[in-house]
């Protein structure tokens, strides 16, 4: 009989420890995913400053209403 108890509180614990091992492994998951979101967030905000940026780039060196029409009156092109 006590080798019964025995060995069903030993089933028990080893159950709980699964558990255990299963939850923390959950949690871990979660935690890489969650990384993994914010690390493409800040991918996505680099991308959208350089862009930015190559847009403002673009619009302070593009040619002037003004100096287009003085090309195309001159037909310098």
């Amino acid at each position: 009989m006590t080798n019964s108890v025995s060995l069903d509180l030993a089933c028990a614990v080893i159950l709980v420890l699964c558990a255990l091992l299963v939850w923390v492994a959950h949690l871990a998951s979660e935690a890489r995913a969650e990384r993994d979101a914010q690390k493409l967030k800040m991918a996505s905000l680099e991308a959208q400053k350089a862009q930015l940026a190559l847009s403002q780039v673009q619009a302070s060196t593009a040619p002037t209403d003004d100096a287009l029409t003085q090309i195309l009156n001159k037909a310098e092109f």
